[in-house]
């Protein structure tokens, strides 16, 4: 399965989402891998703390086993694994992360399917200063 940009058009007033058609004949799981992101190279303490975000939608019931968050650096190493919500709202993670001074990451979205056919969106992949609710 491969995930599929959808730049022109909305889901549930989202833009610029990335879609995955899942379907039971298919392979068990999709990974998305983002760019690479690098902190302010200029800070001076051992690592800098952020939070990534990311909103999810999945549409049918039971079509998501799970969701794992990878970050790549120096390693690769789990940063979030949980279950979804599959109520055909937009769901929103914040994990607070760190990155090493001039270490870029990556992040691989690992998305592990059931044998159920429906949808799976991304939207509004960001790095940000703080976790929290904050508009």
């Amino acid at each position: 399965m491969n995930f599929t940009i959808i730049a022109n058009a909305t889901l549930c007033d989202e833009r610029g989402i990335y879609m995955l058609n899942i379907e039971p004949s298919r392979q068990p799981g999709a990974r998305l891998i983002t760019p690479y992101f690098q902190m302010d190279p200029t800070l001076t303490s051992w690592y800098q703390r952020r939070c990534l975000k990311l909103r999810y939608m999945v549409l049918g019931d039971n079509v998501v086993d799970k969701i794992i968050i990878w970050q790549q650096d120096m390693a690769n190493r789990i940063i979030w694994k949980g279950r979804t919500i599959s109520d055909g709202h937009w769901q929103t993670i914040q994990i607070y992360i760190k990155f090493l001074p001039k270490i870029t990451s990556r992040f691989f979205i690992e998305i592990q399917t059931s044998n159920a056919t429906g949808f799976f969106a991304l939207a509004r992949i960001s790095i940000e200063n703080y976790c929290g609710y904050k508009k």
